[in-house]
């Protein structure tokens, strides 16, 4: 991360998204939770 940040310093633009924070969260899981998430929804709109 702090080498993102030496070069936002660098660069200097108005906005910096970070993007890829989301890498430190389990993809099994979110997935998981994201299938589950859809059966109920899917179960309430029937």
């Amino acid at each position: 991360m702090m080498n993102v940040m030496l070069e936002v310093q660098k660069i200097q633009p108005r906005r910096t998204p970070f993007t890829s924070m989301m890498h430190l969260q389990d993809h099994e899981e979110v997935n998981d939770f994201h299938a589950r998430l859809f059966e109920v929804i899917r179960h309430i709109c029937l």
